[in-house]
């Protein structure tokens, strides 16, 4: 198998995927030594890989003390002075009894200044005021920590879901790659000024079911869609839109083709076109 064959078979894909065999591995190995394009285009994957890696990573929560504590009624208030002690009892004041009157009232004792107990009780409402105060915002803070640690620990599980669900499908695909049954049609740059551009359609002989795997294309404007087409007697026949933002390394379905002589891919708008615009096609293979 020369090194274009290669390339376009998959199998370097799937290696770097996790989803090959020892005896890839060591095919892989071989070919790396024997081929520096086949080199190339593996630290290419990997490389592509390790980034979208670094992307998916959950940043640390940041500094949530601070956060917190900012939000607190209480907390950028000016601290209050704290109440002057109070003055001291003055001694008893001696008041003159009434002259009798019928009939006689004794005249009871005057006093100023609050009694002891209400004193002790006032501070002890203020203590307990503060420990209230104190436990609300500790409530608050705990309660936010839970919430954050729950939304990250959400955002884990949807993300090895869906890690999940990719090695499923690059499974899946790599095991109908390797079928019999499928024909492998590489499609090349259709012209110089799309140089580098790759994709591989497999075609399933029996059911004519056609599969594309993008391996090279730039990514497209929000206006623009890739189109598949297929060459039947000598006419373009439209084989589907390709969604470029569902590429995960697997194949995708298209639409079936009971026959055709070559497959090609076009830039079209999005949506697709009935016929393919002239000067926009990408790649193109003959089968």
């Amino acid at each position: 198998m020369n090194e274009q064959a290669y390339i376009q078979s998959g199998a370097i894909e799937a290696c770097v995927a996790g989803l090959a065999t020892q005896a890839d591995w060591q095919e892989l190995e071989q070919m790396c030594a024997q081929y520096p394009a086949v080199l190339a285009e593996r630290t290419r994957l990997e490389l592509e890989q390790e980034n979208q890696h670094l992307q998916a990573a959950v940043a640390p929560p940041a500094a949530l003390r601070q956060l917190i504590m900012s939000q607190l009624p209480f907390a950028s208030a000016t601290p209050q002075a704290q109440p002057a002690t109070p003055a001291p009892v003055p001694t008893q004041a001696t008041v003159k009894a009434l002259p009798p009157q019928p009939p006689a009232v004794p005249v009871l004792p005057i006093t100023t200044g609050a009694p002891k107990s209400v004193i002790w009780l006032r501070g002890a409402i203020a203590a307990s005021i503060i420990m209230l105060m104190g436990s609300v915002a500790l409530n608050f803070y705990f309660y936010s920590q839970s919430a954050q640690h729950l939304a990250s620990y959400k955002a884990l599980v949807a993300q090895q879901t869906s890690m999940v669900a990719k090695n499923e499908a690059m499974q899946a695909s790599f095991n109908m790659m390797r079928s019999p049954l499928m024909k492998t049609v590489p499609m090349m740059p259709a012209s110089p000024k799309t140089d580098g551009a790759m994709a591989t359609v497999y075609w399933h002989t029996a059911t004519k079911d056609v599969y594309v795997l993008i391996n090279n294309l730039p990514s497209t404007q929000p206006e623009k869609q890739y189109q598949l087409w297929a060459i039947v007697d000598g006419k373009p026949v439209d084989a589907g839109t390709i969604d470029m933002d569902n590429q995960a390394a697997a194949l995708v379905k298209m639409k079936n083709i009971p026959r055709a002589s070559a497959f090609a891919i076009t830039l079209e708008k999005k949506g697709g076109n009935p016929t393919p615009t002239e000067g926009a096609m990408m790649v193109f293979g003959a089968i």
